[in-house]
């Protein structure tokens, strides 16, 4: 299950879906029961021989009005793309997960904000690149294309963006990252430090290989803090794990997700061949992920130096609450130079983060929707009544409006304060990323990182 801390909208929540999908197969429908996911077989005879299978609805029971709406759609969309689907807006689909290797989402690529706060009496300029999964172009990359997409050359180039810009300091945004191209967490590792290895591997036989920065320059060395949640995972923890280690930056947010284990596909077809048909693939564990320090990011996960509330237990979401999940372990430390100690500084930062959260109604809304939620997931009874029901629902909604007029009048007197006097400030509609701003302007006052 893929949760997002802010509503992400129906083309955000697909691609993050997308992203996140683990399996051979993505089968994709709505959620509001319009149709019998039993007949997904009806689907699976063809996957062998097709990319997609879209299903078409036999009878719409829908209103008039949402069926002439749904025809009108059919028909554009296959007039603007040309695509032969017998009903375009028939949401009952299966697809390989590979035809999403060649298909780029652009707003799955790098990107940058910049944005401006007070703190102290003093102004910063913070730059943020928000980076939703580890991706790279294997297929231009192998044939020796030296402009190929990758994560780390997108991220070189946006850094040299806001060095042009001049920024304070930098936040790497990996919230909601489940991961992708090891090869592209260490490289871009390589971005913020000057040399070392970044991960540890260790295969089932006990051999451990160290993944090592290539590159022994580095591009960028200012102040920087990565955040961090629940649904981090995989690549994202191998980055954080390394920027934590080698002091090298702050981390702010949730525990991450705990997913330090490599697996390997192998087609069964090998061992029992036969003819015009695939039996089948076993996926086994094959090795598991060290941090530098050699600890392991399996169900533990990345802890942030400052930590955020959380809606998730560990237990509950997260590899920690998978039954056959590998356990934690340690190996022996590779040899690496830290950047620097934040260790010191770490206290008074959280001490600050701490006082500032108590100020701040925006931590308080968010708490009060974590409990909210929490004691929703707890209730066990339910009442069957139909006008109890609908006033629990209208108290809910009329909970959640009050608290979004508070929320705008506090932006809009914000606002009007800084027209007046002080440090003028770049809004931005995200508490948690413009708390993580503040925490990085304490770590730049502080003249360490």
């Amino acid at each position: 299950v893929i949760h997002h801390e802010k509503n992400k909208g129906y083309g955000g929540a697909l691609k993050s879906g997308f992203y996140n999908s683990r399996k051979e197969l993505v089968f994709y429908t709505d959620g509001d029961a319009q149709y019998d996911v039993r007949e997904i077989k009806r689907l699976l005879p063809y996957i062998e021989e097709y990319d997609v299978i879209n299903g078409y609805k036999i009878k719409r029971n829908d209103p008039f009005y949402r069926i002439v709406f749904g025809r009108l759609y059919h028909y554009f969309v296959k007039f603007l793309f040309g695509l032969k689907i017998k009903d375009v807006d028939c949401d009952f689909r299966l697809m390989k997960m590979k035809i999403f290797d060649k298909v780029k989402l652009e707003e799955q690529a790098a990107k940058k904000k910049v944005f401006t706060l007070g703190e102290e009496g003093k102004s910063f300029k913070l730059g943020v690149i928000e980076l939703p999964t580890f991706y790279s172009d294997f297929e231009a990359r192998n044939r020796g294309d030296k402009n190929y997409n990758s994560t780390t050359t997108d991220v070189k180039r946006i850094i040299g963006e806001l060095k042009e810009e001049k920024v304070d300091g930098i936040i790497v945004d990996l919230r909601d990252n489940g991961g992708g191209s090891l090869q592209e967490a260490i490289e871009l590792t390589g971005l913020f430090i000057k040399d070392g290895p970044v991960v540890q591997v260790r295969s089932s036989n006990g051999l451990v290989e160290v993944g090592t920065d290539p590159d022994p320059g580095i591009f960028y060395d200012g102040p920087m803090a990565v955040m961090v949640n629940r649904n981090s995972a995989s690549a994202s923890e191998i980055f954080t794990g390394a920027i934590q280690d080698y002091g090298r930056g702050i981390v702010i947010g949730e525990r991450t997700y705990g997913k330090g284990t490599v697996q390997n596909l192998i087609d069964l077809n090998q061992f029992i061949p036969v003819k015009d048909s695939k039996v089948g693939q076993l996926k086994l564990t094959i090795a598991k992920y060290y941090r530098v320090t050699g600890s392991s990011t399996q169900r533990l996960g990345i802890i942030p130096d400052v930590i955020y509330p959380s809606a998730f237990d560990q237990n509950e979401f997260g590899e920690s609450s998978r039954p056959s999940a590998l356990k934690w372990d340690r190996i022996n430390s590779a040899q690496f130079k830290k950047f620097d100690d934040l260790s010191e500084a770490i206290p008074e930062m959280m001490k600050k983060h701490a006082q500032r959260i108590r100020r701040n109604p925006e931590f308080h809304y968010l708490i009060d929707e974590i409990e909210e939620y929490k004691a929703s997931k707890n209730k066990t009874e339910y009442s069957l009544n139909y006008s109890i029901r609908k006033a629990e629902k209208e108290d809910g909604e009329a909970k959640r409006k009050k608290r979004e007029e508070l929320r705008q009048q506090r932006i809009e007197l914000k606002v009007a304060e800084k027209n007046e006097v002080g440090i003028p400030e770049v809004k931005i509609d995200d508490p948690l990323l413009e708390e993580g701003g503040r925490i990085l302007a304490d770590l730049i006052l502080m003249n360490v990182g």
